[in-house]
């Protein structure tokens, strides 16, 4: 499931932050493209099935603050979106196998 996610930011970005966060979002497995917006105001990611608060974890790591972050899912799918917060949740059951499995 591809998904857009929108990041916005208190005040633009510097440039090392700018880089923190292509590195923050490149780290996430299901992330496909980050483009800054606004001047480094705000940020778009595409990626695939990404949850909103596992963009908000990495970017924390990262010590970056944002603002809001709006999904192109609904609240439900984001809820469920991330294979991390569904084992967590009680679901068993996995998305992915690993090869081998």
């Amino acid at each position: 499931m591809s998904m857009r996610l929108d990041l916005d930011f208190s005040k633009p970005l510097k440039q090392e932050q700018r880089l923190s966060l292509k590195l923050a979002l490149a780290a996430l497995a299901k992330s496909k493209r980050v483009s800054l917006v606004d001047g480094g105001r705000g940020a778009i990611v595409i990626g695939e099935a990404m949850s909103c608060s596992r963009v908000r974890q990495a970017l924390a790591e990262m010590d970056l603050g944002v603002e809001a972050i709006r999904s192109s899912l609904n609240e439900d799918e984001d809820a469920v979106v991330d294979e991390t917060q569904s084992l967590a949740a009680g679901n068993p059951s996995e998305r992915l196998k690993p090869i081998g499995r």
